[in-house]
């Protein structure tokens, strides 16, 4: 048996596909991939150890977290950082909302 495809995606099975032109896509000097996506479990966030997936949870739209790029608090000093581009470079951004079920509302802030 295999499990529901929400499940699938909430446990990070999703991914970006990307289709450029014949000719490619203009050189720019920086591309940033980011994909977010929920995760439903039994227990509470927070809780060590392998966790089983709720139905229920996800069924009620309440995710224990809300990932970008399979990590909490992905793009802060802790973990990779922020996304930087200096003055007069350019840069490329794309982006996937593997849900399954909350909206995105990505929005970059900084000095832009």
């Amino acid at each position: 048996a295999v499990p529901a495809m929400d499940q699938h995606i909430s446990s990070g099975m999703y991914g970006l596909i990307l289709v450029e032109p014949k000719k490619g896509l203009p050189k720019v000097d920086h591309e940033f991939y980011l994909g977010q996506n929920e995760v439903y479990i039994q227990g509470n966030a927070g809780d060590g150890g392998m966790q089983e997936f709720s139905f229920d949870k996800m069924k009620n739209e309440i995710p224990d977290y809300v990932l970008l790029n399979g990590e909490k608090v992905a793009l802060t000093e802790g973990k990779y950082g922020a996304m930087k581009v200096k003055k007069g470079e350019t840069a490329r951004i794309f982006f996937v909302n593997g849900g399954p079920n909350l909206a995105s509302s990505f929005h970059p802030i900084g000095n832009v």
